[in-house]
């Protein structure tokens, strides 16, 4: 399964997402979402599709992933 838009974010660095970047992190979640664990796993990616997709529908919107 290749994830490229989830593959590329650094779990050691900040990232942000525009809402240009929402359509292809759409297509790597519904890739991923049938082999999500039932859980923590499968919920957690249910919230990032809604997340994505309110960014998608906002204007100047920003996803920002914090690393730990």
């Amino acid at each position: 399964m290749g994830l490229p838009v989830l593959g590329a974010v650094d779990p050691y660095a900040t990232t942000d997402m525009s809402r240009d970047d929402m359509a292809p992190l759409l297509a790597d979640i519904w890739e991923a979402l049938p082999f999500a664990t039932p859980g923590a796993e499968l919920r957690g990616l249910q919230r990032l599709r809604v997340m994505a997709e309110l960014c998608a529908h906002s204007s100047g919107a920003v996803l920002r992933w914090i690393a730990d």
